[in-house]
């Protein structure tokens, strides 16, 4: 709403006001012409407030040859300095008013924004606990010598995003109306971005470091399956061999028996399936196979199954580098959530403080 726009009400609604006033001046008081009459021996006319008139012959308190001049004598004019000053009082009335809405409300704005931004700041304290809570959880489960898909509660609010469709300057001006130092207005301001921005920084390094767990675990498993896959054909050929070798059945074989006794045991239920605990398989198959080719390295055929052998087991312990790491990891996180929580209640304290100062 413009100042004008104010202006021109209020003086609509004093205008009756101003013409009661003005009809409450005395009627002397108004700009009336006074006559007078003024005896003359001499007829003469005068052009002016001054004119000279014979008496009519039939007067009875004067002779005929009596003359009078009439005098008409103007009373000087008064200004009505009501009128005047009235529209000038009201214009800046108007301004007045309007500066003092545009304060009260731009005033009540920043109060309004202010608390927004506090509601927001405590709204995260909660998700904040919630997170922690959670990766601990997930470290727990972790740390299970098992190798399975993990399921990890990540809560997107951490990512404050809200924040981004407040207005920085409000906060700014909300602290300025409480803090008196410029100083600690600037700390203040700079405390809240500062932790906004530390927990979208957690957040993503949760998301990011998960994912890249995910993905690359994901690629060991099927470099894994491609290793297994060209183990078992190493076997099989090893099987051929010793049948053609010796022209008898590879199972009267003790080498190839001890080897088929694991492969029967551990890899062919979940040929078709492929659902194999790589952890368990590591120690029950892979160490055993391990240990039985390492005794008859000297065999080529047996150095085929040992090249094969060996990637899968490679691919097993890079899976469990990739979740030592994560772990690692997470553990540094969830004390990045502990500082930030703290971090949390002294900006809280700090802006509440303001707000009541």
């Amino acid at each position: 709403m413009k100042w004008w726009t104010i202006s021109l009400f209020v003086s609509m609604l004093l205008m009756p006001i101003q013409r009661t006033f003005a009809d409450t001046i005395p009627k002397q008081k108004q700009n009336t012409p006074k006559i007078t009459l003024v005896k003359s021996d001499t007829l003469e006319i005068c052009y002016g407030d001054t004119m000279t008139v014979p008496l009519n012959s039939d007067s009875t308190n004067y002779s005929t040859n009596e003359k009078f001049i009439l005098n008409f004598q103007q009373q000087p004019k008064k200004r009505d300095y009501v009128n005047l000053i009235l529209p000038i009082i009201t214009l800046l009335l108007g301004f007045f008013l309007n500066r003092g809405y545009d304060y009260f409300i731009e005033k009540r704005k920043i109060i309004r924004s202010g608390e927004r931004w506090i509601a927001e700041l405590q709204g995260l304290e909660e998700p904040i606990l919630s997170q922690e809570k959670s990766l601990k959880e997930f470290l727990e489960n972790h740390s299970i010598d098992k190798f399975e898909p993990p399921q990890l509660e990540v809560h997107q609010i951490l990512d404050c995003e809200i924040f981004k469709s407040l207005d920085k300057s409000d906060l700014l001006k909300f602290i300025k109306t409480r803090e008196k130092n410029y100083a600690d207005v600037v700390k203040v301001s700079n405390s809240v971005h500062g932790f906004i921005s530390s927990m979208n920084f957690i957040y993503n390094d949760i998301t990011s470091r998960f994912n890249e767990y995910l993905e690359k675990t994901s690629n060991h498993v099927e470099l894994f399956n491609e290793h297994l896959k060209q183990l078992n054909q190493s076997f099989g050929m090893f099987s051929v061999a010793i049948e053609t070798e010796t022209g008898k059945d590879p199972m009267e074989d003790k080498v190839f028996n001890q080897m088929y006794s694991l492969f029967h045991k551990y890899i062919s239920p979940y040929n078709e399936t492929g659902d194999i605990e790589l952890f368990g398989l590591q120690k029950e198959f892979i160490m055993h196979l391990s240990a039985i080719v390492a005794t008859y390295r000297a065999n080529k055929d047996i150095q085929k199954i040992a090249i094969h052998l060996s990637n899968c087991n490679m691919e097993i312990k890079a899976i469990r580098m990739e979740k030592r790491y994560l772990s690692e990891n997470f553990g540094k996180v969830i004390e990045y959530l502990v500082k930030s929580k703290n971090n949390l209640d002294n900006v809280i304290k700090s802006l509440n403080k303001s707000m009541s100062a």
